[in-house]
């Protein structure tokens, strides 16, 4: 299971892309309109536009170790030809030109001295071009030797290093080696960035740290750094999986903290500035226990000489350290030299919020510019505002208040005292961040205030029930939920529990409205983990072992259709049974509240059905089946929900919504059963958030499909 790392590194081309996608084109919209030739002109600035984010989205999902061969982004993207081929194949000759460097063989020459003043910030840069491969005509890698280790497999692959999973063969103990990418052609940035971990580590000596064991070079010169190896998981994915299987699991959560906080503060004790703190650099082993790892960026720094020239400086003036969503203010602002010990400290606030409530405190997606204002100038959403349920909720929003304080002189000054009032906040004594707001003012308020106060409270819950489009979710934002990929390679996201406004509201006209729809409050006390898109020809065929009825010759990569609500049960059960976790499809209420994600407008994400979701009219491919995941996401990063393949959902169709609020669901086998998300032969108001369909459990069409959702074993 891996969450979306959610790593946010920040990339040339990707920051490229972005910054042409959201600049300038609609004002040359608007100065060419009537005139042919200026339209010809934005036509081809949309198309570089588009050719461009598509390049930088190959080559990070490469670079994540992402099988994409050209023939399947070329089928996805047929309006980009014939560019888009030649960019493909510019890809190729970088690949081939860096494994031809690899196999020049060892060096014999020492390293090069190292100076610190001449090296850029190795987040800056742009991925080598090892990363940028995967074209599986390419040359082989020469197979990877190190003496005395046997190398058992691949962990992991990025611009920076690849790690893989090895036996010393002295002691047979299971190590993790990290090898630096372009061999003995390795660059002075990067070689002294491993150089910096290795001294990092070799300084280390904490039961939470993952320590170093060896160092070297390999038979093709290669650098490499061997260290402990953690059987375990990132962090983020710990914290999404304890949701669902620990009754305390914030309680765990922030036990685990404790001991992270603590580690944190044995480097901060010894010189040793992280600098790149976030879950997929904290790995929790078997038996739950957290490691931290990766101190490539790490600062270190001179104790004899105090003040900002007391560190080794290892960035350009003005450049951003670290990956951005869990960047300190300070270090996102470009001003290395105010890096210290309270920039680690932020940063385990950011990936306290977002273990506890699966986002980030602030919106992190949008142009670099958009997520440096948000991390320098947006207050962190408050913690009532999600669904952490915690006995003193008020005592720990103020703890990760004041890790997130902007300016670094409001923070913990240390990790040690973040740790102490996490400590006092689980055994039940006062913390210094205090109890938030809430609980002096019960404590002290008058009574007659308190009337006030209650007054006050019914008449916002009246104006709330009034204003239907509102919602309890802070989230007209976009907001990451963490990820995992199946055994069946289908991408899972955690959806938080909450509540929403279900259905349309009457004031809308009647084609936004329908009797069968009518706007009631629905509460949903558990999270789920829903698939990004529909459940596709090639993992229906992968689970049942047989086409579905009607699918024979179909496109592997599209949604399985022509299945009736009997079939797509089944297979729920088959990889239920494959992967021991429960899996079921959507209850009507699930499906709508991870389509609105937050939204109350009838199309969720950017308001328009056909840049969202393939309807009959979309331009460019309306009335036929695609691929999941070409068009717009919603707020959650989730797709195809507004047309392509219509789904059926677990309820039995009733007219009128169920009476109960909580966790509604009305099961059976008979009898009609919901259909939602419109398709590719509907029109767009037929696609929106609240409209419903209907059919008996054995119809099959061929616009009728489905998507999963994994959930606890409600047997149990």
């Amino acid at each position: 299971m891996k969450p979306t790392d959610s790593n946010m590194t920040l990339r040339t081309a990707a920051a490229d892309a972005g910054e042409a996608d959201g600049a300038g084109l609609s004002a040359s919209a608007v100065a060419v309109v009537g005139d042919s030739s200026s339209s010809d002109a934005l036509e081809r600035a949309r198309r570089d536009s588009e050719l461009r984010r598509v390049m930088a989205d190959v080559m990070s999902r490469r670079a994540r170790g992402e099988v994409l061969s050209d023939d399947r982004i070329l089928a996805e993207h047929p309006d980009l030809q014939p560019q888009l081929t030649e960019e493909l194949e510019g890809l190729r000759m970088l690949r081939r030109a860096f494994l031809a460097a690899q196999k020049a063989g060892p060096i014999d020459r020492p390293l090069d001295p190292i100076d610190p003043e001449k090296i850029e910030s190795p987040i800056a840069a742009p991925d080598d071009a090892a990363g940028a491969g995967g074209d599986a005509d390419a040359l082989e890698i020469p197979p990877l030797v190190i003496q005395g280790y046997q190398i058992l497999s691949e962990i992991s692959r990025g611009g920076q290093a690849t790690v893989y999973k090895a036996v010393q063969e002295v002691t047979g103990r299971r190590v993790a080696i990290k090898i630096l990418p372009g061999g003995p052609l390795a660059g002075a940035r990067h070689r002294a960035r491993f150089e910096r971990e290795a001294q990092a580590l070799a300084a280390l000596d904490h039961p939470n740290v993952v320590g170093i064991l060896d160092r070297g070079r390999s038979a093709d010169g290669s650098f490499f750094l061997v260290m402990q190896f953690v059987d375990g998981c990132a962090l983020d994915e710990y914290a999404a999986e304890a949701q669902l299987a620990e009754a305390d699991f914030p309680v765990g959560l922030l036990r685990k903290f404790v001991k992270i906080a603590d580690a944190v503060q044995e480097a901060h004790r010894l010189g040793i500035v992280h600098r790149d703190l976030k879950p997929s650099n904290i790995r929790v082993d078997s038996r739950g226990e957290p490691h931290l790892l990766d101190f490539g960026l790490a600062r270190i720094l001179d104790h004899d000489r105090p003040g900002p020239e007391s560190a080794t400086v290892l960035t350009m003036a003005g450049q951003v350290v670290g990956s951005l969503p869990w960047t300190s203010p300070e270090q996102a602002g470009g001003g290395s030299a105010q890096v210290d010990a309270r920039s680690d400290v932020y940063a385990l606030g950011v990936c306290l919020y977002q273990c506890l409530t699966g986002r980030f405190p602030y919106p992190v997606a949008g142009s670099i510019t958009e997520i440096v204002r948000h991390i320098t100038m947006t207050p962190p959403a408050p913690l009532r505002w999600t669904s952490v349920r915690f006995t003193r909720v008020g005592a720990l929003e103020a703890i990760l208040a004041k890790a997130l304080a902007k300016a670094p002189a409001r923070r913990y000054a240390t990790a040690a005292e973040l740790a102490r009032d996490l400590e006092s906040l689980l055994e039940g004594r006062a913390v210094t961040a205090g109890e938030g707001f809430f609980l002096p003012l019960q404590r002290w308020i008058r009574p007659a205030v308190w009337v006030a106060v209650a007054c006050l409270v019914v008449a916002g819950v009246w104006l709330a029930r009034s204003q239907p489009w509102r919602s309890n979710i802070p989230t007209r934002h976009r907001a990451g939920l963490p990820t995992m990929q199946n055994s069946i390679g289908m991408k899972m996201m955690l959806v938080p529990p909450g509540w929403f406004m279900m259905g349309s509201a009457s004031r809308y006209p009647s084609p936004l409205w329908a009797d069968d729809e009518h706007i009631h409050e629905v509460r949903l006390t558990q999270p789920f983990w829903v698939s990004d898109c529909e459940v596709t020809v090639e993992q229906y065929e992968q689970v049942m072992g047989t086409l579905a009825e009607g699918m024979a010759g179909a496109d592997r990569h599209l949604p399985v259709t022509h299945v009736t609500w009997d079939e797509a049960n089944a297979f729920c059960e088959e990889l239920s049974k494959r992967e021991g976790r429960k899996y079921r499809l959507p209850t009507e209420a699930q499906w709508e509240y991870a389509c609105r994600a937050g939204s109350m407008e009838p199309f969720a994400g950017n308001g328009d059905a056909n840049s969202m979701g393939w309807t009959k009219v979309t331009p460019g491919g309306g009335g036929r089946l695609h691929t999941g995941g070409l068009r717009g996401d919603n707020d959650w990063g989730l797709h195809d929900f507004h047309g392509n393949a219509a789904e059926w959902c677990l309820d039995v169709y009733v007219k009128d919504y169920l009476e109960f609020s909580q966790n509604p669901v009305l099961t059976g086998s008979a009898g009609p059963h919901v259909i939602r998300g419109g398709s590719y032969l509907k029109n767009p108001l037929d696609c929106r958030s609240s409209a419903r369909d209907q059919a008996l459990p054995n119809a099959r069409r061929e616009d009728l499909g489905f998507r999963v959702v994994q959930v606890k074993d409600e047997t149990k």
